[in-house]
């Protein structure tokens, strides 16, 4: 069985490791490798560890450096996990205070920096906190499942949370059940397999998937049209038209159901549309162009405009300022407030002279 688990254990570490470097060589994929290095890393420093017997064949300092990722693995699971499903992810205020949380916790409890406090287990701690972090991607998934355009990834969203699901039930579950420390040999090679099944699936998703499904930040683009006459061109219009003379973008809770009824078409159409022919991955970034588009607008009128910023974030149709900020700089490559500023400025000239 040691040998099984040691040939387990090593086939899951090769794979991650090459499907990393596969991912940092693929030039449209490598935004995706930014999240899954980490992850791979942090995934192949628990397998290094996760030994039958707790017997590891490796010599220090590569027993410490595995055992360190193994315990951040978790936070690079969480990370990667939003990532893979949301180009433009980047750790925000809820996922910089967990990473933070669960690190400081993680050197208490190992006492990396000073003895640990006696008594106190926080085993029980880190566990909730790891199921906390899974469930914030499950949540975040299925939110986003409606305005996810691109079909192939939306129709993944329930497989990869359901398969999430299904690992936290084996792993913290069983923890949380039997105690941390129960490590039996048969439950070891379970879990290790496992770890090594989902890493292929995972890798053969990753290299054969369209490069618009994983490849990151997307870049909006209206494809000309094929066929002509174009089938597409009433639609488009109507889009068009309904955009410019009703701007339902203003509306911050507007959803995909509620605007394809508006423009009367099935939701499977407008997805299409929007993916196929305007280069949209999701229906938030296609509404974002526009709300940025007008809060451009309303900034052009300088620093002397009264608006406040979060002013003309809401009535842009942006629900906070920081979501605002966040699509402002994106789309436009600079804060608003610098926007302001350098709309401004010629005008300021002028007036000097």
């Amino acid at each position: 069985m040691n040998q099984l688990d040691v040939a387990l254990r090593a086939t899951g570490v090769g794979l991650l490791l090459l499907i990393g470097l596969v991912l940092v060589l693929s030039t449209p994929r490598r935004a995706t490798a930014l999240w899954f290095v980490p992850f791979a890393l942090g995934v192949a420093g628990f397998l290094a560890v996760n030994a039958i017997g707790l017997a590891s064949e490796l010599p220090d300092p590569a027993w410490s450096v595995a055992s360190l990722l193994s315990r951040l693995a978790t936070v690079f699971v969480w990370w990667f996990c939003l990532a893979l499903f949301d180009g433009d992810f980047r750790p925000r205020a809820v996922e910089l205070a967990g990473g933070g949380v669960w690190l400081v916790l993680v050197a208490i409890d190992k006492a990396y920096f000073f003895p640990a406090p006696s008594g106190i287990d926080l085993s029980a701690v880190l566990i909730a906190l790891g199921v906390a972090m899974m469930g914030h991607v499950g949540w975040r998934l299925m939110q986003d499942f409606r305005g996810d355009l691109i079909e192939s990834r939306r129709r993944a969203r329930p497989v990869f949370v359901g398969l999430l699901a299904a690992f936290l039930l084996l792993d913290f579950g069983i923890d949380l059940l039997m105690g941390y420390g129960w490590r039996p040999p048969g439950f070891l090679l379970l879990q290790n397999g496992v770890i090594v099944l989902l890493t292929v699936g995972l890798g053969a998703w990753l290299l054969t998937a369209d490069t618009l499904v994983v490849a990151g930040p997307e870049s909006p683009r209206r494809t000309p049209a094929v066929a002509k006459p174009d089938p597409d061109a009433p639609l488009l219009a109507r889009l068009d038209a309904l955009m410019i003379g009703e701007r339902p973008y203003l509306d911050p809770d507007l959803t995909m159901s509620r605007f394809a009824a508006r423009l009367g078409v099935p939701e499977a159409v407008l997805r299409r549309l929007i993916n196929h022919r305007l280069g949209f991955g999701h229906f938030r970034n296609f509404l974002n162009v526009y709300r940025v588009e007008e809060a451009r607008r309303r900034l052009r009128a300088g620093p002397a405009a009264p608006d406040k910023m979060i002013s003309i974030a809401f009535d842009s149709g942006f629900a906070s300022l920081a979501s605002f900020n966040r699509a402002f700089r994106q789309i436009v490559g600079q804060s608003p407030t610098g926007f302001r500023d350098g709309a401004a400025a010629p005008d300021r000239l002028v007036r000097s002279d």
